[in-house]
């Protein structure tokens, strides 16, 4: 089977729902899944500068670049200070012409259509779901 390639979303952090998707990525044996998103940065790396905004900015963009899709979590994005960071994402998934597949928070399961636009594909937690609609790409 061919292998699917993502983005998720983040913001630097570890989020709940980040790790679960993670993890169900990893329990599917059948699909090969590639994430190449890591919400890990050199702490010496300030967010808080323009210098070390624009290398964390270089990094995300290396990081959706290689991916087929990029998928939304809407339960990171709920938090104001990771908006900043998924805000980029998206709109280089968007200049890149990706395919954004939203996921609801997993704890509510209803999609409340924090992104929208006809490249947002709005999803339930099913893996081969998913896989499907990146595969149409």
């Amino acid at each position: 089977m061919k292998k699917v390639s993502i983005f998720i979303t983040h913001a630097w952090r570890f989020h709940n729902d980040w790790n679960l998707l993670t993890s169900m990525m990893e329990n599917i044996k059948e699909t090969p899944w590639i994430n190449y998103s890591v919400p890990w940065y050199d702490p010496a790396i300030s967010t808080h500068t323009e210098t070390g905004k624009l290398a964390l900015k270089n990094m995300l963009f290396t990081q959706i670049l290689p991916a087929e899709a990029v998928v939304f979590l809407e339960e990171p994005y709920q938090s104001k200070s990771s908006r900043e960071w998924i805000d980029y994402e998206i709109e280089q998934a968007r200049k890149l012409g990706k395919k954004i597949i939203a996921l609801p928070d997993s704890q509510t399961l209803s999609y409340q259509g924090l992104l929208d636009g006809s490249d947002v594909f709005p999803m339930v937690w099913d893996l081969n779901q998913i896989r499907q609609e990146i595969q149409k790409v």
